[in-house]
């Protein structure tokens, strides 16, 4: 899974599934040069394991400009504790959105102001992954486990005049009452490079801390994982990992590693990577439900 159920014993941070975010991605606007999508979902199988977005949660899309891994750009995102929920949208605390509606139907209401659009409710969930394949030590069967599962995304269309230098990294983190709980840059990376111990803190950190924290954990899985890594080779594959962020060059066609769309196969990609290159493919097509249009993911199941 891209990062579905990604603290210890495949569950959700804390339990509470409103704040596991599954994935996140970054793409041009389809047939525009000029704005760009960010996209975080959170939820996995939504509603089933949570019927609304957290009220007590901030759920933020962070952007680095100059190449630090530190914030220099914020969307925090917040939501009202009424069973219609509506969101708050702050950009490094100047409110962009106030009272913006959340769909939790079919209908995709967006909300548009100035040179920024946002939407916030259920939609499809867009990754596919054989997960039973996974699971028989990636002896894939041909089924997409989400073919038919849904989650909550989060998902703004913004000016590519907002990144200042190209790439730009990318990262989402959830904050439960103040404290970070979870995050998520590069797919896969908690769910597949770090032991069961290691979640929660992975899940606390900062990219820019990534390197001192976690190269050693990513080096002990390439070499555990039977892809035939010399320890010096292990430890350049780590340092190309981290820090964890997705790299975005709005100016180029995106495709992961290249920011991430819906049809990349980021499985394929990372089990690759930790296998070098000897996992087999999981043989999964994209899902054929997503839009051209905002908010480009498709109606929920």
């Amino acid at each position: 899974m891209s990062d579905h159920l990604d603290a210890p014993g495949m569950k959700p941070p804390h339990g509470d599934a409103r704040i596991d975010i599954t994935d996140i991605f970054a793409f041009r606007q389809p047939g525009g040069q000029d704005r760009s999508v960010l996209a975080m979902c959170v939820n996995p199988l939504a509603p089933t394991m949570g019927e609304r977005f957290h009220p007590r949660a901030v759920y933020n899309l962070h952007l680095d400009t100059n190449g630090d891994a530190v914030a220099d750009l914020t969307f925090a995102v917040t939501f009202s504790g009424e069973a219609e929920q509506t969101a708050r949208v702050k950009l490094d605390g100047e409110v962009l959105f106030a009272g913006a509606p959340v769909c939790f139907g079919p209908r995709a209401q967006a909300s548009t102001e100035g040179d920024y659009r946002f939407f916030a409710g259920i939609r499809s969930d867009p990754f596919f992954f054989d997960l039973e394949g996974f699971k028989a030590g990636m002896a894939f069967t041909g089924a997409d486990f989400f073919a038919d599962k849904n989650v909550f995304a989060i998902v703004l269309e913004v000016p590519n005049s907002l990144f200042l230098e190209q790439p730009v990294g990318y990262w989402t983190t959830v904050l439960l009452e103040g404290t970070q709980v979870e995050r998520m840059g590069r797919p896969l990376m908690n769910i597949v490079f770090t032991k069961d111990d290691d979640k929660n803190a992975y899940n606390a950190g900062a990219p820019a801390d990534d390197r001192r924290d976690h190269t050693g954990k990513i080096v002990a899985a390439l070499l555990g994982a039977g892809g035939g890594y010399t320890e010096h080779e292990a430890t350049e594959v780590a340092g190309q990992l981290l820090p964890d962020l997705l790299s975005y060059d709005c100016t180029e066609p995106a495709g992961y590693p290249n920011g991430r769309q819906f049809a990349d196969d980021i499985v394929d990609e990372q089990l690759a990577i930790l296998t070098k290159g000897s996992a087999p493919s999981q043989g999964i097509k994209p899902h054929g439900d997503t839009l051209t249009v905002f908010p480009y993911l498709g109606a929920p199941h």
